[in-house]
């Protein structure tokens, strides 16, 4: 669950701010499920290979939403143990997994939830950012079993493969005060941007972590109006206009950005790995 955090020098508003944001989700849960994109299956593939070192048994997902990473991970015979704070969200994880007996789903948050077994892999999908960064790190080499895998991963927002197209939307969305490009920074050797969210430098110098080079995964397909739309009401910024300025916003992108029906477009996915670095052995 991507989301632009309101910058502020106060950690208690930035704290309340992100709690806020995190819960905005369990009221469009069924959108979210509908319209949020899963993950593309050579990052399954590549989270896979790196984390089966030694075998992967334990699985921890924080944030696990509606199941968008859960189900791929479980379809490979992870067993998951899934902290997803929104009880709407729950439920509807509940039920796309209730055919995958080794799934288990904890209604909490992972700040609240107490560990009683170290895991072979962490999964934090579109969540990340949302957990309380005095908490998140140390609790995730906590949770982790020495030589155990972190992985972090992000779908940017749906955008338009023409780069005119794409900064004609951009300026629509401002036009309602709306910025999905998200935070973005370039990984010259992946050759285009990549998501990355500000809460990731502390990862890079944490001595409870060794770090792999992010990387990014284009997945591209035809979008919609409508699809865009279904994609829209899942934010909660959109969600805050009034039913007056949705109906105003959705037909200037009719006629801006969607005149021709349907365009090419895609979406980056960002992946961020790290191995829990093993205990000091002093002779």
């Amino acid at each position: 669950m991507n989301s632009p955090i309101t910058p502020t020098s106060n950690p208690a508003e930035i704290t309340t701010e992100r709690i806020r944001y995190g819960r905005a989700f369990g009221a469009c849960a069924e959108a979210y499920d509908r319209a949020r994109s899963g993950y593309p299956p050579s990052l399954i593939r590549d989270v896979w290979r790196f984390a089966s070192k030694p075998r992967v048994q334990l699985v921890l997902e924080v944030g696990a939403g509606s199941g968008k990473a859960t189900i791929p991970f479980a379809e490979l015979g992870a067993s998951i143990d899934c902290i997803e704070p929104s009880r709407r969200m729950s439920q509807i994880l509940r039920a796309r997994c209730s055919a995958l007996p080794d799934v288990r789903v904890l209604t909490t948050s992972f700040e609240r939830w107490k560990p009683h077994r170290r895991y072979c892999l962490l999964i934090a999908a579109q969540s990340w950012h949302l957990i309380d960064p005095d908490i998140r790190l140390a609790k995730a080499a906590l949770v982790l079993r020495p030589g155990g895998t972190l992985a972090l991963l992000w779908n940017e927002p749906p955008r338009p493969a023409s780069e005119t197209v794409r900064q004609t939307l951009y300026s629509v969305l401002g036009e309602w005060g709306l910025d999905l490009t998200g935070p973005r920074a370039s990984f010259p050797a992946q050759g285009h941007p990549a998501y990355q969210p500000g809460s990731l430098p502390p990862l890079y110098s944490s001595p409870d972590f060794a770090t792999t080079r992010p990387k990014s995964y284009w997945t591209a397909y035809r979008l919609t109006l409508r699809t865009y739309v279904d994609v829209l009401s899942t934010y909660p910024e959109y969600r805050a206009l009034s039913a007056a300025d949705r109906q105003r916003l959705i037909r200037r992108l009719g006629s801006a950005v969607f005149a021709r029906g349907s365009l090419d477009a895609g979406y980056h996915t960002t992946l961020h790995l790290a191995s829990r670095t093993m205990p000091l052995r002093i002779p």
